[in-house]
């Protein structure tokens, strides 16, 4: 007889991984084709998917976006955080 500490639980990351390397992409992508050097304040981003996207500590963006502007849009918003924080 096993008891609930003995179950083995099998975590299935393969989805999320997906999603977040989509967002990568998509944001490196755009960073090759258009010159947004004047538009970064930070160059530390992370993707964590399920939170909404914020500035600091960290530029964080989620895995809602489904096509490239809504990542850029995102990506820049947060930058202007930064712009504020440094300039404002």
């Amino acid at each position: 007889m096993s008891t609930p500490g003995d179950l083995e639980v099998m975590l299935e990351l393969e989805t999320v991984r997906r999603a977040a390397e989509r967002v990568r992409e998509m944001l490196s992508g755009l960073r090759r084709r258009f010159d947004l050097g004047p538009f970064e304040y930070s160059k530390r981003v992370r993707i964590a998917p399920l939170e909404i996207p914020h500035s600091h500590p960290i530029i964080t963006l989620n895995t809602f976006a489904s096509d490239e502007l809504g990542v850029l849009s995102t990506y820049l918003h947060e930058q202007m955080h930064w712009y504020v924080t440094w300039y404002g």
